[in-house]
């Protein structure tokens, strides 16, 4: 009880959020990102709630930390890393400029099954990576992003 408290009135607990995006070193290239993969659960609080994130990602310092959260998400066997395969990739896709689309309103965004939509915890969704007409032309748009020259 007493780690849920520290980590409620602030930033003590070592897996949360605020430790992830206030203390990672920053690295801001102009086309790389740095990746921090962790076992741990990402603690997410505010004043009002406590619960958890799978993954972040800061496209002004360039990184992003992705949860592997397939060690206590119950799957078939087919694909181990189904989840942690999914999380890394929509925040890959933050860095190319798409937004979250799940809990809103416009049905014009919203395909719920998308990596992005209200159905992104499903795990067909997940497993395959879906990603909707929309996601898909917001990171063709940006791709040139990240291209690296030789």
């Amino acid at each position: 009880m007493q780690a849920h408290v520290a980590c409620f009135k602030g930033t003590y607990q070592h897996n949360n959020l605020n430790y992830f995006v206030n203390d990672t070193p920053a690295y801001n290239a102009s086309n790389e990102c740095a990746v921090y993969l962790t076992a741990s659960s990402i603690c997410l609080n505010s004043a009002e709630e406590h619960k958890f994130a799978f993954g972040v990602a800061n496209p002004s310092t360039m990184f992003i930390v992705s949860q592997d959260s397939d060690y206590f998400q119950y799957h078939d066997d087919d694909s181990p890393y189904a989840y942690a395969i999914s999380t890394l990739a929509h925040e890959i896709g933050h860095l190319y400029g798409v937004k979250d689309h799940y809990n809103l309103d416009t049905i014009t965004v919203n395909n719920p099954n998308c990596i992005w939509g209200d159905n992104r915890e499903s795990y067909e969704i997940l497993k395959s990576c879906t990603i909707c007409t929309v996601c898909k032309n917001i990171i063709k748009n940006n791709s040139e992003k990240f291209h690296h020259t030789s």
